[in-house]
């Protein structure tokens, strides 16, 4: 397989005003796709990435409601994987990188949204590089774009390395 794993960030919007007990349209869309790579062979596990987001002491975890839509739909759960911490686009990278590394696993597959991809893909002129770097002291690995909702994701050990966020696991 050409990937590891499939690694697959939460979404939802800063203003959510109500909490979510199931995953935001957006982020159905990105495990619906991931699951067709999966079946398609691209990887052979998933990751899910997200925390108690939004709003605010919100009672749902978004990894947990996405593994949960994966397995309502038939996707066999010993092939996902939960990263149940991060809060941002950038703690999802950080925490994945973490779970991968630790797995032996290292070379991911983000499956995500158009806006996400590009942010991701294009680090330095998104500003995604410079607010790792401010909040880790490090970028979390290599991002390259692969189409509009892919960017591989080759993570650096340096991830391990505890950093300014209050919410680093």
């Amino acid at each position: 397989m050409p990937f590891d794993a499939i690694i697959v960030p939460g979404y939802t919007p800063l203003d959510q005003a109500v909490p979510l007990a199931k995953p935001h349209a957006v982020a159905k869309l990105r495990l619906m796709r991931a699951a067709e790579d999966y079946e398609r062979g691209v990887a052979p596990f998933v990751v899910v990435s997200g925390g108690n987001a939004h709003p605010t002491g919100t009672p749902f975890n978004e990894a947990l409601t996405m593994k949960q839509f994966l397995v309502d739909g038939g996707f066999p759960e010993q092939r996902v994987f939960i990263e149940p911490c991060a809060l941002h686009s950038h703690t999802n990278l950080r925490n994945a990188a973490r779970l991968l590394l630790s797995a032996r696993l290292p070379r991911g597959l983000v499956v995500t949204s158009y806006d996400q991809a590009y942010y991701f893909a294009h680090a330095t002129a998104t500003g995604l590089r410079l607010r790792q770097r401010s909040q880790f002291g490090t970028g979390v690995g290599a991002l390259y774009g692969w189409d509009d909702y892919h960017v591989v994701f080759v993570p650096r050990t340096s991830n391990f390395r505890m950093g300014k966020d209050k919410a680093d696991p």
